[in-house]
């Protein structure tokens, strides 16, 4: 064979040699550099003996919100309810006792469901269409002194995530029979989209940054997550709510708390 053409073939395969090599460490210079991934973080978790649920991806908008704590709607529009109620408003409060209980079921499934229907009625609560069950702020209120049962509502926002706020619930009180006895209300008013939506923070990256922030230990539970508006500042009267990632997290004794992450910096808010 002649010795050129041994030469340009010994050469071509030197050179593709050199291509691979510098492909491979590129590979792995990369490996070595790059940041963990969400995923690698929920695993990080697992090996912890966290039990961690299925985490979505999904992109979600939002924008920063305002509103105002609003005294007048519920002072104006009390006498809609009904007349045989007691009913007051005080600073911004609204109480209704009713004179004749209302039988919502015996199951907390039949409760709800009888008050989502029993809201939407403008002679049982003012723009009571405006909210919906709430099953984060119901576990936190728990039971009331005297017994009764809370099932709460929260107010909604433009895109049909809730406030989280106690100025935005609807706190129904239930006795052992199931019969609805009275309920609070607060309502927010002028509610105000101050920016076009913008896209935010996934969920499963929203728990890794409350785990990388130490606020989730070994062997605890995240329960649930929920994308919500929670209170961020005040501003000349105005209350100014931000998108944030509702996170419960149950400890080993089993007593369960929030941790909120701002879902447009990907920040924890404290």
């Amino acid at each position: 064979m002649d010795f050129r053409k041994i030469l340009f073939i010994f050469l071509g395969m030197f050179i593709t040699l050199d291509i691979f090599l510098v492909y491979a460490w590129n590979q792995t210079q990369q490996a070595v550099t790059a940041p963990a991934s969400a995923l690698d973080i929920v695993n990080e978790m697992q090996n912890d003996g966290i039990t961690v649920p299925l985490l979505a991806s999904d992109k979600h908008t939002g924008s920063y919100v305002s509103a105002q704590a609003d005294n007048s709607v519920l002072l104006d529009d009390r006498t809609s309810l009904d007349s045989s109620w007691t009913v007051r408003v005080n600073n911004g409060l609204l109480r209704a006792n009713l004179d004749q209980l209302i039988k919502l079921g015996n199951s907390k499934t039949k409760q709800i469901a009888s008050l989502e229907k029993l809201a939407k009625r403008k002679s049982m609560v003012i723009k009571g269409d405006e909210y919906d069950y709430d099953s984060v702020a119901t576990r936190q209120a728990g039971k009331q002194a005297n017994g009764n049962k809370v099932i709460v509502f929260s107010q909604k926002v433009f895109d049909g995530k809730l406030f989280n706020s106690d100025l935005s619930e609807i706190r129904f009180s239930i006795n052992d029979q199931g019969e609805l006895v009275s309920y609070t209300q607060r309502y927010l008013a002028k509610k105000t989209q101050l920016r076009d939506p913008s896209e935010l923070t996934t969920e499963i990256k929203a728990v890794t940054v409350v785990y990388q922030y130490n606020e989730i230990a070994n062997n605890q539970k995240i329960l649930d997550t929920n994308l919500v508006y929670s209170e961020l500042t005040q501003v000349d009267g105005d209350i100014i709510y931000v998108p944030s990632w509702q996170i419960s997290v149950q400890d080993t004794s089993g007593k369960v708390r929030e941790q909120y992450v701002n879902a447009l910096n990907g920040t924890l808010l404290k």
